[in-house]
């Protein structure tokens, strides 16, 4: 229909529109691209300046939880996997409260299982625990990057592309990080294992306060059939009760009856069981450190009877004042020395004193020595002093030699000194489960 010049002009007038469209729309998206990487770069430069901020948060948190904890950031870890991000933090700081108002560890009462590698780290924790907030998906803008002839040469994908490769060239080039606390996650050994009671949480102010509400506790768990969580509670009451009583036993004068002096007393005693039952034993700074080739018939008797006596001693110097302590200790080596059982007897009322009753009839020790020759044996001072006077080894094997006990072992052995359920002994329990595993803890600590 059409021919010669005009046929000619019209198809180069058209072929000029197309490509001034075409590079219209190219433009067109090129513009785009520029100008949602620019929306971009500032979106994520404020992103960055609110997870620095959060960042700085949160380290200022978690640095404190961890110092609740003894500087643990197992049990921080522990703490936030089990009780979430807050209310971890409300435990950790009350833990530390009972620390300094009741004398108990915290990572004795979390109790965690011994960490084979590495602890996690604070950085891993802090990274894990903020909410880092990250730019969108470019899925939301991929169909409104390329404009007509755009989305024809390359498309929305190839568009999308050049976006991301323009956005992140340009926040490198500006230095903006956007964070994720991804990697720390993947990172992060695994959480141990706690055991952390319910109980434990709702603790009072003052020891003798927190005993009689473990007391109450203890008696309901009884009337429930839970005779070993009763136990449990009971224990710990009682050495709550011990703390409480060793800073309020005093004389008309200043001296107190102390912890230190009752666990003084409770050496003397031990050492002198030890000597009259042919256990050989070592004198440490914690205590009394019994051979490890003592009998475990031997090495039960001796536990219990050390306990017991220490424990009525101490009811007898409370009820007496402490002018009777070398009466009452007198009493009692005297019956460890003639194996005559001896019982404390409370006093009747408030005028009236306790008083000991030695039992000639009935046996103070049920063990068989642990050597023929009870004078046989030896308490060795260790290097140290010891106020007790000692005996060689007879010649001729008479005694048994003193192996050099394993670290469990000397655990062991010093756990064997304290009171069950005192703090000292959930402490070195607690060592022995972290520290050495698969170790046997003594029946009733």
């Amino acid at each position: 229909m059409f021919s010669g010049n005009f046929a000619k002009g019209f198809v180069t007038g058209l072929a000029k529109t197309v490509s001034k469209e075409i590079d219209d729309d190219m433009q067109q998206t090129e513009d785009n691209i520029s100008r949602l990487a620019a929306l971009r770069l500032e979106r994520a430069a404020n992103n960055e300046a609110t997870n620095k901020k959060t960042r700085t948060e949160k380290a200022s948190e978690l640095k404190s939880m961890v110092s609740y904890l003894d500087g643990s950031t197992d049990a921080a870890q522990w703490m936030i996997d089990t009780y979430g991000y807050d209310r971890a933090r409300v435990v950790a700081q009350n833990l530390a409260k009972q620390k300094q108002s009741l004398g108990l560890e915290p990572l004795d009462q979390i109790g965690l299982t011994q960490r084979n590698g590495a602890s996690v780290t604070l950085d891993q924790l802090i990274d894990s625990n903020t909410p880092y907030l990250s730019l969108g998906s470019l899925d939301s803008v991929k169909g409104s990057v390329a404009v007509g002839f755009g989305k024809m040469f390359g498309g929305d994908d190839s568009a999308s592309a050049r976006l991301k490769d323009l956005s992140e060239g340009m926040m490198t080039a500006a230095g903006v990080e956007i964070p994720s606390g991804e990697d720390a996650l993947k990172t992060m050994p695994p959480v141990l294992q706690g055991n952390l009671k319910e109980y434990m949480l709702g603790r009072l102010d003052t020891p003798k306060e927190e005993a009689e509400r473990l007391y109450m506790l203890a008696n309901n768990l009884q009337s429930k059939g839970k005779k070993e969580e009763a136990s449990t509670l009971r224990n710990e009451a009682e050495a709550l009760m011990l703390i409480e009583n060793a800073v309020s036993v005093s004389t008309s004068g200043e001296e107190k009856w102390t912890t230190t002096k009752l666990n003084a007393a409770g050496l003397n005693i031990g050492e002198a069981l030890a000597l009259n039952n042919g256990i050989n034993a070592k004198k440490t700074p914690t205590g009394l450190l019994i051979d490890a080739n003592t009998k475990d018939t031997m090495r039960s008797e001796y536990t219990k009877k050390q306990a017991y006596l220490t424990n009525i001693l101490d009811k007898y110097v409370k009820s007496n004042g402490i002018n009777s302590y070398p009466d009452a200790l007198y009493t009692i080596k005297t019956a460890i020395s003639d194996n005559y059982m001896v019982t404390y007897v409370p006093p009747a009322d408030d005028d009236s004193l306790g008083t000991f009753v030695v039992d000639k009839d009935t046996k103070l020790f049920n063990a068989t020595p642990a050597v023929s020759n009870a004078s046989n044996a030896i308490i060795n001072p260790g290097g140290g002093s010891s106020s007790l006077n000692t005996k060689p080894a007879a010649s001729g094997g008479g005694a048994a030699a003193i192996n050099a006990p394993s670290p469990a072992q000397l655990i062991v052995d010093q756990l064997l000194q304290e009171q069950p359920g005192s703090p000292k002994a959930n402490a070195l329990k607690n060592i022995l489960i972290r520290n050495h595993p698969g170790t046997a803890i003594p029946q009733g600590y």
